[in-house]
């Protein structure tokens, strides 16, 4: 997952659509609450991460088109927040576009919940 991460640093797109170069302007996250630790997991120190594509439409909602390489509470605990995500919508040719970003959530029994990305703006 980090070189994954440190490629698309660099420009080199994987798993979804790379559309930068063809928007006049990304997306921007306004707010981004970050997910619930899931208890059990955290009283058990159990350890995870949710890797999230989500769907920003031409009026800035976001939804999770997909969720890879998690459990299901942490599956579960990133789309919860992913709903109460607000951006301002990406541009291209001057109107509102839909973009598809993805995010990496860390969760971490003695850190907490740490979100990377987006990793394709």
């Amino acid at each position: 997952m980090i070189l994954r991460f440190i490629l698309a640093i660099i420009g080199i797109c994987f798993g979804v659509p790379c559309m930068a170069e063809m928007l006049d302007r990304p997306a921007r996250a306004i707010e981004m609450p970050l997910p619930r630790y899931p208890e059990s997991f955290k009283r058990d120190g159990r350890s995870g991460l949710a890797t999230v594509v989500v769907r920003v439409d031409e009026k800035g909602i976001s939804t999770v088109e997909q969720v890879m390489g998690s459990t299901t509470d942490f599956s579960f605990a990133a789309k919860a927040a992913v709903k109460n995500w607000k951006f301002t919508p990406a541009m291209r040719d001057r109107k509102p576009a839909v973009q598809r970003l993805e995010f990496i959530v860390i969760f971490d029994p003695k850190k907490g919940v740490e979100v990377l990305g987006p990793l394709f703006p």
